[in-house]
């Protein structure tokens, strides 16, 4: 499992900065990483979806959708990637 937040916090840690508070930050990730952060997402709002839609009561999976949806637009991919999920 590729740990995302802990490549942002050794970025910061190069950069010789303290952690901005609530700032964004330059972070450079390896291929891997990055399937992982965009996969992720849309794994999870496929659970959640079809939790949701079995009746148990749990949000379903639109907050992640966004997000991925939001990680796409911003770099430059499809508006509503779906990696292979139903949405």
């Amino acid at each position: 499992m590729v740990d995302i937040m802990a490549a942002i916090r050794a970025r910061i840690r190069a950069a010789g900065a303290p952690a901005p508070q609530g700032g964004p930050v330059s972070v450079t990730l390896k291929g891997g990483q990055w399937a992982v952060l965009e996969t992720q997402p849309a794994e999870w709002a496929g659970i959640l979806d079809e939790m949701a839609e079995g009746g148990e009561e749990v949000p379903d999976g639109s907050a992640h959708w966004a997000l991925l949806d939001r990680i796409s637009s911003r770099l430059g991919g499809p508006a509503h990637p779906t990696f292979g999920y139903e949405r």
